[in-house]
């Protein structure tokens, strides 16, 4: 956990929100911290290769929604242990997980954050999608971004992490993974409305504490 939010407060602290391979995810904080207008959820867990988990009951700042429709940057870190083999020497990660952000839409799933949206990965043609894919698929840290304007979600979502390993990779050890989620506003403090949202439900601040911890 202390990589990831070593990371993600990182990323949270650097205003242009970009990732060069030459300074990476910015200057570090002198404290794990940022804006207390932003609304943040810590997981840990582990995992084995070839499940899916499913970690609900994530609560998406009412401030952020207006008319059914969200507005604002979501913004989610992923890191896990690289388990490494001396046999296979070019490759440096065994195992990868897929993390995507959504919700359930007439019994089918609906991602509306995905690797589709990391961080760093280029925008232009120079890279073909197979290179894309085998660069930051094995990468056992990510960083989902991504800004939201006017897009129809509901007021709670779910996250979904698909794990896999290479085909010639034959040990299924557990994965010691965390991550980090935040909601964040130009203009609003959501860290605020989600201690108002839990008051007027009469319900803890921790309002999942089983599965996420909340912070600003």
């Amino acid at each position: 956990m202390t990589k990831t939010m070593l990371i993600h407060y990182t990323f949270l602290n650097n205003n242009q929100r970009e990732v060069c391979y030459l300074r990476g995810y910015g200057t570090t904080p002198e404290a794990i911290a940022s804006d207390d207008k932003n609304a943040t959820f810590l997981h840990e867990g582990k995992a084995v290769t070839n499940e899916i988990i499913e970690l609900p009951g994530i609560p998406v700042p009412d401030d952020m929604i207006e008319d059914g429709k969200v507005a604002g940057e979501i913004i989610l870190t992923l890191t896990y242990k690289a388990d490494t083999d001396i046999n296979f020497p070019h490759f440096y990660c065994m195992y990868n997980i897929e993390a995507s952000l959504g919700f359930y839409k007439n019994g089918r799933w609906t991602s509306i954050l995905t690797s589709k949206n990391i961080a760093g990965a280029p925008q232009d043609d120079l890279m073909n999608r197979n290179e894309l894919n085998e660069r930051f698929k094995w990468n056992p840290t990510k960083v989902l971004r991504k800004e939201f304007k006017r897009q129809k979600i509901p007021h709670s979502l779910s996250l979904r992490l698909i794990t896999s390993k290479r085909d010639f990779y034959s040990k299924k050890p557990e994965i010691a993974y965390a991550l980090a989620i935040s909601f964040l506003h130009k203009e609003k403090n959501l860290y605020q409305c989600l201690r108002n949202m839990s008051k007027e439900n009469n319900q803890s601040f921790e309002h999942s504490s089983e599965l996420w911890k909340t912070c600003g």
